[in-house]
């Protein structure tokens, strides 16, 4: 079963077995935990500690920011992910 990390419209980070129309795939892989793994050591803790935040799209002040934050962190993960499976 294939797994995917999205981010919704205010920087939070989900993993789910599917995207939403509503949000941006940021990364998926068939093992969850690999996934959650790679995804956690780049974003950021909210104040809850428990939710994370994609870096960058919170103080995005554009569209333009905000996408290049998500396109960025997205390469992160991914090289993370390539990392781990090497």
């Amino acid at each position: 079963m294939r797994h995917v990390a999205f981010v919704r419209q205010r920087g939070v980070i989900r993993i789910g077995r599917r995207c939403p129309k509503s949000a941006l795939p940021i990364g998926g892989r068939r093992h969850f935990f690999a996934l959650h793994g790679a995804v956690s050591a780049v974003a950021r803790p909210a104040q809850d500690n428990e939710t994370l935040l994609l870096p960058g799209v919170p103080e995005a002040k554009t569209d333009d920011e905000d996408l290049n934050a998500v396109v960025t962190f997205a390469k992160a993960v991914e090289t993370r992910l390539v990392e781990h499976v090497s």
